[in-house]
């Protein structure tokens, strides 16, 4: 890596270029004249964007050299540099005067810069706020791999171009799977339109990992009692950040009251940060979600939290975790999220890294736990279905290991099994080595 450049700039694994950021003079960001930041230092929540031009370094056919993409964007400044790695060769001063003109598009074929804006508006109005961004990321990716392609038009797309721009995202292979199914999607959607006669994502298969890392398709980790009464008791040696401002500040009794919450009624963290205390009736029904057809949901709090929700409605008003300037969710779900961790390292080291969606998982255990609930009901009340809700928590279904140690002993009553003189009977249990 030749000086000035950031050692962590990301090298992507298709091309040799490295691409970094470099700070001007008039940053609007205020950083240091000719300081360098990469791709990654900028995914941070913390981090504050600026315009500053992404530069693309490394060799090609033997020059080494450092060269402004022309680009602000991390996609398009990929897309640029894929264009210079495929051409063998660094642009000249040339290349960007202008060329020929170009043929107009074809008006009886969809080009793809069209068909991804009918997609995401679309969804825009038929999806969830956060559902849209995701959609809009990915849509990003299958954008700019069209740019290093050069392609124009949606059914220039073949299944091949499908398999490599997946081997270009620089994510998790259980995020490229979860990802590829809103690819599959977007390409249906033009399916259906007759934009194109198939999709070139249908027959894309997943990857398959065996890695102990790969948790997809697992049990959930919902917190144990233990755990919750770890979380109660570290909420009354709970601080506030700054002293000063702790009249405005998330107290320990604010996050027992929100775990409380959480736990009992399985809001999402966004959902659960902005709770109205209307949402609860004179009887103790909070209204949890509505189904498609408009009808609501709603599932009974026990006493002690009803009192708390009323507690807090009369002390800071209807959103009874407080107001705020802004209205997005996952603004106001930040301020919890930050103070949850910084409860949990109160409560000492975790067997399993605690996070605030494992606060919903509880409420599925404690639910499936009741030996009279069914697991029609949990998924009712989840917004999921049920073979979702035995996939993921068939360990608290209740009454599982019980039918099932029946049916081995149904299964092995009558089978043959050793002479009584060849069963060694162990007077103490027997360690075996692992």
């Amino acid at each position: 890596m030749s000086r000035g450049e950031p050692i962590g700039a990301k090298l992507s694994p298709i091309m040799p270029l490295s691409l970094y950021r470099r700070h001007h003079q008039e940053c609007t960001a205020a950083r240091p004249r000719w300081s360098t930041s990469s791709e990654f230092q900028e995914k941070a929540k913390t981090w504050k964007r600026c315009g500053c031009p992404i530069i693309a370094a490394g060799s090609l056919s033997k020059v080494r050299r450092k060269r402004t993409t022309g680009q602000f964007e991390w996609d398009e400044a990929r897309a640029a540099a894929y264009r210079w790695e495929s051409a063998g060769h660094w642009p000249s001063s040339d290349d960007t005067a202008p060329g020929p003109e170009e043929p107009p598009p074809d008006p009886s074929r969809m080009t793809l810069a069209l068909a991804v804006e009918a997609y995401l508006a679309y969804h825009l109005t038929n999806s969830a706020k956060n559902t849209w961004l995701r959609y809009q990321s990915i849509m990003r990716r299958i954008t700019a791999y069209t740019a290093y392609k050069g392609y124009l038009y949606l059914d220039q797309w073949a299944k091949g171009d499908v398999v490599q721009c997946r081997d270009m995202w620089t994510v998790a292979q259980r995020t490229a799977n979860a990802d590829m199914s809103v690819v599959r999607a977007f390409f249906e959607f033009g399916v259906e339109r007759d934009w194109i006669i198939s999709s070139p994502a249908a027959r894309v298969k997943n990857f398959k990992s065996r890695d102990a890392t790969n948790t997809r398709g697992q049990q959930k980790q919902p917190f144990s009692d233990a755990e919750l009464a770890r979380m109660y008791e570290a909420c009354d040696r709970f601080a506030p950040k700054n002293p000063k401002y702790a009249y405005r500040s998330v107290t320990g009794r604010d996050l027992s009251d929100f775990i409380s919450v959480s736990t009992r009624t399985g809001l999402r963290i966004s959902d659960a940060s902005t709770f109205r205390a209307s949402r609860m009736n004179d009887n103790g029904e909070v209204v949890v979600r509505t189904t498609k057809r408009g009808e609501p949901v709603s599932l009974w709090v026990e006493p002690w939290l009803q009192q708390i929700i009323r507690r807090r409605a009369l002390a800071v008003g209807d959103l009874i975790f407080g107001e705020h300037r802004t209205t997005d969710k996952n603004v106001i779900a930040e301020v919890w999220r930050r103070n949850l961790h910084r409860l949990w390292k109160l409560c000492g080291p975790w067997d399993t890294r605690p996070t605030p969606h494992r606060l919903r998982h509880t409420f599925a255990r404690l639910l499936l736990a009741t030996p009279r609930v069914e697991v029609k009901h949990v998924a009712e009340l989840m917004g999921d279905t049920e073979d979702v809700i035995r996939k993921y928590y068939s360990a608290w279904v209740p009454g599982r290991q019980d039918k099932i140690t029946a049916i081995l002993k149904e299964a092995f009553a009558e089978t043959p099994r050793p002479a009584a003189n060849n069963v060694i009977e162990m007077k103490t249990p027997v360690k075996l080595a692992k």
